[in-house]
């Protein structure tokens, strides 16, 4: 990837960030779409490095082709990676570096063979994954992962699970009225401005390359 479309891909995640984290004290997940990131530089590194206590992670539609030197995130649980070129290496990767998710979608990947998933039994957390392959043997896949509970959004008995993303943005809500509560409970409508000052120049920077950006 040249440098101006690792900069273009940069300057598109550091947006993505500042809109998902307003209003928000604490991130935990952050959703990357059409963003042409291809593979993981020490700068996009640096810039999720910040957001070490994620528990979800998205990146779909980033034309990812390995997920070599994306670490860290100790708390994550979901994982998803639809619409990529990952391949049987990058499932290592996760069984290496994310043993605690719970939720993987890999879908779309299609260097991604349904034998290939038969790894994934070392993954001794995972209870859904999502591979969306019209001829996927789910049986066959439910006895190669004994852990798994669903398979594509279904159990072994093909009942559907309730929407994931209902889930999330229930939890989310549930956050969001938490805080409010907390907040009027203590009064406290004062912000901590030496805690965010560096923050709001950064994210100020962002907002103005974005603006000449689409100017340009």
């Amino acid at each position: 990837m040249s440098g101006n479309k690792k900069m273009d891909a940069l300057i598109s995640m550091k947006a993505e960030i500042q809109a998902q984290k307003e209003g928000q004290e604490k991130i935990q997940k952050l959703c990357f779409e059409n963003i042409n990131i291809g593979q993981f530089t020490n700068e996009t590194l640096k810039l999720l490095s910040k957001y070490n206590d994620l528990i979800c992670l998205e990146f779909n539609d980033c034309k990812l082709s390995s997920l070599d030197n994306l670490i860290g995130f100790p708390n994550l649980t979901k994982l998803r990676l639809c619409n990529n070129y990952l391949d049987k290496n990058s499932l290592q990767h996760i069984i290496q570096h994310f043993p605690k998710v719970t939720h993987l979608d890999i879908s779309g990947n299609k260097k991604i063979s349904e034998d290939d998933l038969k790894v994934l039994v070392d993954l001794k957390e995972l209870q859904h994954l999502v591979f969306n392959d019209k001829d996927t043997n789910r049986a066959l896949l439910f006895e190669q992962i004994p852990q798994l509970s669903y398979i594509d959004h279904k159990d072994k008995a093909g009942n559907e699970i309730e929407d994931e993303e209902n889930e999330d943005e229930e939890d989310e809500d549930e956050e969001d009225e938490d805080e409010e509560d907390e907040e009027e409970e203590d009064d406290e409508d004062d912000e901590d401005e030496d805690g965010e000052s560096a923050e709001e120049a950064e994210e100020s920077e962002v907002e103005q390359a974005v603006q000449k950006k689409k100017k340009i």
